[in-house]
Formats: structure tokens, sequence, C-alpha cells
């Protein structure tokens, strides 16, 4: 199951508490992104760490993933068989 999703905000702080409230979104459109949410989270944090601090532009911030797995997605034995996240930050013109 796959998601994908793309945030500009002002701040590092503001990407960090924005791609949380984009993650918990997709956990309640699909639960099994409860397993991955957390990673999900600190990778972006770790990238947008990278991006100098500039307040004269935007971050824009897409991430996307997916997870296979086996059994019933919603019991406790259920096993990932594979997983993905993708990040990409950058620094990006203010809009008017």
């Amino acid at each position: 199951m796959s998601y994908s999703f793309s945030v500009v905000v002002s701040s590092k702080e503001e990407a960090k508490v924005r791609v949380g409230e984009e993650l918990a979104a997709v956990i309640v459109a699909q639960p099994i992104h409860q397993k991955d949410a957390e990673q999900a989270q600190a990778a972006t944090e770790s990238i947008i760490a990278l991006l100098a601090d500039d307040s004269s532009r935007n971050i824009t911030i897409a991430v996307n993933g997916w997870l296979g797995w086996e059994g019933d997605q919603s019991a406790p034995d259920c096993r990932i068989t594979s997983a993905s996240v993708s990040v990409t930050a950058s620094l990006t013109a203010k809009t008017v």
C-alpha cells in the first residue's frame, strides 16, 4: 500500500509538524502505515536538517512510501515483507 504527499512551509519546525500531520492522515486512510510512520518522520526530519537555514525561502517537501506484507494487516502477526520511503526537500522561492 502506498502514499504520497507534499507540503510547502516557511520553516524547518513547521515542516516537521506538517509532515507529522500528513502521516497521521495517511494512517487514517491506510492503517498499515502505522508500522512505518515513525521511520518516515525520522527520514524526513534528517533530510530537512540538511537544508540551509534561509528565512527568505520556503521549504518544499515531497514524501512517498509503500509497504508490502503477509497476512491480515490488522493482525498482530502481520509481517512486513518490503518497505520504502523517499523524501525530497528543497529551498524554494516564496510566492506572493
